[in-house]
């Protein structure tokens, strides 16, 4: 007796597309306000926490993409051009965050002509 199942291909599987969609948003929003935070223990907290939401998120997008789109080639574009947009709002972000001066101590030369 032959007991193989075998998954439809157009059934959906790991829940609705647009929950995966909000919660990239969420990760990235996490990852921004961590961003900013980030120099205390609770920003890098934040970070991680928006990091592994978006991070399953876009792989669970990224899965279902060549089954939407029929193409594969469309498929990697689609998904090389989510990344740039993540990757592009987060470096935006930084680019805002505020600059402290350096520390003058530390920026002082050695003398090299004592002995």
């Amino acid at each position: 007796m032959n007991t193989h199942v075998h998954p439809r291909e157009g059934a959906p599987s790991g829940g609705s597309l647009p929950l995966w969609i909000a919660l990239i948003v969420l990760g990235l929003g996490l990852l921004a306000v961590g961003l900013d935070g980030a120099p205390d223990m609770a920003g890098f907290g934040i970070m991680i926490v928006g990091g592994l939401i978006l991070g399953v998120s876009y792989a669970e997008i990224i899965s279902r993409l060549p089954l939407a789109t029929h193409r594969y080639r469309l498929s990697i574009v689609l998904a090389v051009a989510v990344l740039a947009i993540v990757v592009g709002v987060l470096m935006l972000n930084a680019s805002t965050l505020p600059v402290l001066p350096a520390n003058p101590d530390a920026l002082l030369m050695p003398n090299l002509t004592a002995g």
